[in-house]
């Protein structure tokens, strides 16, 4: 019974460590943008991740996780500056975006989004088919490790290692495409 609670909070972890580094980067960004303060949003992306560990929620409830991130990230940024009582020039920038964006920003937005899909599709199809099949069981349909590998016959590290390095390929080119 411990062996399974073991495995169950190893698979966990896992799971959280990946959600942390798959977002971690874009929440940087965005938060910097809202705060103008990078250790300030080191913090508060350390401290929101943090409040999710220790509620443990489970991961595949989220369907969205970088808009809810996003979304809490947000929240803890506008709090911790109204806490702080930043200068007035902070608060104003950081109201300005979030301030309801124009229609051509909406449109720019729309078309960045639409170009970042495009470019993910585009990575996705230069992997083995194998590799798109496990992405897609795991990301698209919420498939445990365990799922997959018997689907598959593999062992679950096995699963688990080709997801791992499929993501490692898609960041690999991705970031190629953006410089």
């Amino acid at each position: 019974m411990q062996h399974d609670k073991d495995s169950h909070n190893n698979l966990y972890q896992q799971e959280f460590e990946q959600l942390f580094m798959q977002h971690f980067p874009s929440l940087l960004t965005y938060g910097f943008h809202l705060s103008s303060d990078r250790d300030l949003t080191k913090d508060m992306i350390q401290s929101l991740f943090l409040e999710l560990w220790e509620k443990r929620p489970p991961l595949h409830s989220v369907a969205h996780w970088n808009a809810y991130l996003k979304k809490a990230l947000h929240r803890k940024i506008v709090q911790e500056l109204k806490r702080k009582n930043r200068t007035n020039h902070t608060l104003d920038t950081t109201l300005s975006v979030l301030a309801e964006p124009s229609y051509e920003q909406l449109l720019i937005n729309f078309q960045t989004e639409s170009d970042r899909k495009a470019k993910v599709q585009n990575a996705l199809q230069n992997l083995p088919l194998i590799e798109k099949e496990m992405l897609e069981a795991r990301f698209k349909n919420g498939r445990s490790y365990e799922e997959i590998a018997a689907q598959t016959g593999k062992s679950k590290q096995t699963v688990y290692n080709q997801i791992y390095n499929a993501i490692k390929k898609l960041r690999k080119t991705l970031v190629k495409k953006i410089q």
